[in-house]
């Protein structure tokens, strides 16, 4: 069974989600279909003909395009965003303006504008600001369905032709209902369009990962044909080809080097710093950078069969997948829809056959009173409010979190998955001691290690060369310098042969390494990376260099687990480093060696035992694994795509801001469940109310003005409430 991945448009609520799933399940040969609201897209197994698949989509009012075919440029998604935050100012400016005259009712005039002039205006800047809201609201309607998109159309439009009424034909309201309701329309209208501009947001730093991964290939290639080169699309690679490698290239597709060699870094594929040596056999895969050698390669695997290829579908299907939280205000809201309609029209044959004179007049002022007091606006604050001021609240304490779905399901979490390199450990090595042969300073041994490292490119030759230049040593001039990559280098300094590399390169030069094994293996032993420094035939040290763990990871790791989060270590390291280094931070949970396939089963793995679980990465490798989890979570010194594949960034580096972050996810959530309350608490008691419940006790209706006010307190209640997170401590 295969999957395919869609992208689809047009949606707006859980309500379209069901439509969109129940149009695709529908389509002849489809198995299993998923569709995430969060990044529009549809996840669809089975065998099926795609064009009738569109078909039916376009069908239920909504748009399907294979994902292949999709630019992955968020430049929609922020320009999407940017208007949505436009619109939002003129409904939201006016109705500040109206509301000190909301209980007006005469056609003296408001800021100098007559009332029959401001109605049409109040008119024009609803069609501005909520023209995609009515047009949601009717797609609704003409699919047979209700949801909040039914419900705030209606009660905006509503809204304004009561006040249409009152301004008109006052003869139809009662004398003491006659208020204009033009604000309430505006404001509901201006919260709505922020709120989607966040979330348009949201998706666009999701699409942006999927684009970075892509942009590790080149889009040209130099390919080897009869001896001479032509430069190519990369589209037009072919298994077999013959393709010439450049010093600082990225490696376009998989294969195997044929001719050359080099050193090639696979931080995308390991998260591990140190550059690999490629030579003739040696494969090497796309994405991958090469470093200042230069090489042929056959291509092997092209396209959608590269390791790459398969990294960016995982990220993509990883995003796809529906969250374990469904969305449940949606749900809600869609049965709350249908139940106020039923019972506005309820509300208003009661009162026209049953109530008193003037019937029409009782019947039209209960009727839009019960619409007015309904109006989904507490219900639609309640979680995007909260949402917003718990960003903005950890955002102050050092952590990002670009994804409001993030702050929800972070302090759900039951496991936190840390890789090692780069998140644990700092990501820079260091030399932590230096060894010397009885007779041979120790300083010697460093300066003759620097003199030849200042001349390599790897990462621990760097590590040798600044400590030696932290140290101000003086480098020696080498000549007749070779580069072994990945395993040593070899040079003459005063004429003398000098080495430095592995335990292996070392003896592979005739060179006796054994005498240093007593003093070696326990370095081996607490993670160390360890190179041999020998001149002419005889080894005079070691170098044990080290990736140093964070200060605070220890720290972090215990406060997690005393809030009951239990703590896992994956990593593409050996063994050996990573046992040391869970020791160190208090992590009991280890697995080594892992590929970024691994890595991401195993947090599938974890998922499949009912677990939710937050993964903290900071490599192109980490990718699959952020998206996979239910939360994934960077340092802002991570690579971009760690970054933009993270639902929550780390922009202090503090792993002690970890807690924080789900602390103030877990306040967040109990916030949102308050104002839930709150909302349909407000609703369950005020609708009976303003269907005339007490009329046979006071003998009056709750006059409209009345259920403006209170939809505003339910909304100020839930804004205040949320506002109690910018007191969670960090």
């Amino acid at each position: 069974m295969t999957d395919h991945l869609y992208k689809i448009t047009g949606m707006n609520c859980g309500g379209c989600v069901s439509r969109v799933e129940k149009a695709i399940k529908g389509v002849k040969g489809v198995k299993e279909a998923q569709v995430n609201l969060a990044d529009e897209s549809a996840m669809v197994k089975g065998g099926y003909d795609s064009h009738e698949l569109q078909l039916a989509v376009a069908k239920a009012g909504y748009t399907a395009k294979p994902m292949a075919e999709v630019d992955v440029d968020n430049s929609e998604h922020k320009k999407k965003a940017l208007t949505l935050f436009i619109k939002a100012i003129p409904a939201g400016v006016l109705g500040a303006l109206l509301m000190a005259n909301m209980h007006a009712a005469s056609a003296e005039g408001v800021m100098g504008i007559s009332w029959y002039i401001m109605n049409w205006l109040v008119l024009a800047i609803m069609l501005v600001s909520g023209g995609h809201i009515y047009k949601a609201a009717l797609k609704s309607v003409k699919n047979m369905q209700a949801d909040m998109y039914t419900l705030i159309g209606l009660g905006t439009s509503m809204a304004w032709a009561y006040s249409c009424v009152v301004l008109y034909a006052p003869e139809f309201i009662a004398a003491d209902a006659r208020h204009y309701y033009y604000e309430a329309a505006l404001f509901i209208l201006a919260f709505i369009n922020i709120g989607q501009g966040m979330e348009a947001y949201a998706k666009g730093k999701a699409s942006s990962a999927v684009a970075k991964l892509l942009a590790l290939t080149p889009d040209y290639v130099i390919r080897l044909r009869q001896g001479e080169e032509e430069k190519i699309p990369l589209s037009e690679v072919e298994v077999g080809d013959l393709l010439k490698i450049r010093p600082g290239e990225n490696i376009p597709v998989d294969g195997t080097v044929t001719e050359g060699h080099s050193a090639v870094s696979e931080a995308m594929l390991t998260g591990e710093p140190v550059m690999i040596a490629k030579k003739v056999d040696s494969e090497v895969v796309a994405g991958t950078h090469n470093g200042q050698g230069s090489f042929v390669m056959r291509a092997d695997k092209v396209g959608e069969d590269t390791v790459l290829s398969k990294v960016v579908e995982m990220v993509r299907e990883a995003q796809s997948t529906k969250p374990a939280i469904a969305q449940l205000v949606d749900r809600i809201a869609g049965v709350f829809a249908l139940i106020v309609l039923g019972i506005a029209v309820a509300t208003a044959a009661a009162w026209y056959l049953y109530g008193p004179e003037p019937q029409m007049a009782y019947a039209f002022t209960v009727a839009m009173t019960v619409l007015v007091i309904a109006c989904p606006c507490a219900l639609g604050l309640a979680t995007p409010v909260s949402i917003m001021v718990g960003v903005s609240r950890a955002a102050r304490g050092g952590v990002l979190m670009p994804r409001g779905q993030a702050l929800q399901q972070l302090g759900l979490a039951d496991v936190i998955v840390f890789d090692k390199t780069g998140t644990l450990t700092m990501g820079t090595p260091r030399v932590v001691e230096t060894i010397s042969t009885e007779g041979t300073d120790i300083d010697r041994v460093l300066q003759i290690a620097a003199s030849l490292a200042t001349l390599s490119e790897h990462p621990l030759s760097n590590a040798i060369a600044n400590e030696a230049k932290h140290r101000e040593m003086k480098f020696l001039k080498a000549t007749a310098f070779e580069n072994t990559p990945g395993q040593g280098v070899k040079a003459k300094l005063s004429g003398k042969p000098c080495f430095v590399g592995s335990k292996a390169y070392i003896k592979a030069q005739k060179i006796d390494v054994d005498a240093f094994d007593a003093q070696v293996n326990p370095m081996l032993e607490q993670g160390k990376t360890v190179v041999y420094v020998a001149r002419e035939k005889q080894t005079i040290g070691v170098i044990a260099l080290n990736d140093d763990l964070r200060k605070e990871a220890k720290q972090a790791v215990k406060a997690l687990r005393k809030m009951g989060k239990e703590v896992v270590m994956l990593t593409g390291d050996n063994e050996r480093a990573a046992a040391y280094m869970a020791k160190q931070a208090s992590i009991e949970v280890v697995h080594a060696g892992l590929s970024p396939d691994a890595k991401l089963e195993k947090i599938r793995a974890l998922q499949s035992e009912g677990k939710s679980v937050a993964m903290v990465g900071d490599g192109i490798n980490d990718a699959p694994s952020l998206a996979q989890a239910n939360v994934g979570v960077s340092l802002a010194t991570g690579s971009d795509i760690a970054i933009t594949s993270a639902d929550v960034i780390i922009a202090t580096n503090n792993l002690q801001r970890l807690p924080f972050a789900v602390r103030i996810s877990s306040s967040t959530m109990r916030n949102i469940k308050q104002n839930l309350f709150w909302a349909f608490a407000y609703n369950t008691t005020a609708l009976p109310v303003a269907a005339g419940l007490l009329y046979p006790i006071t003998g009056q209706l709750l006059p409209p003005w009345v259920a403006g006010a209170a939809m505003a307190a339910s909304s100020l209640t839930v804004v205040l409430n949320a506002l109690r997170l910018n007191w969670v401590k960090a």
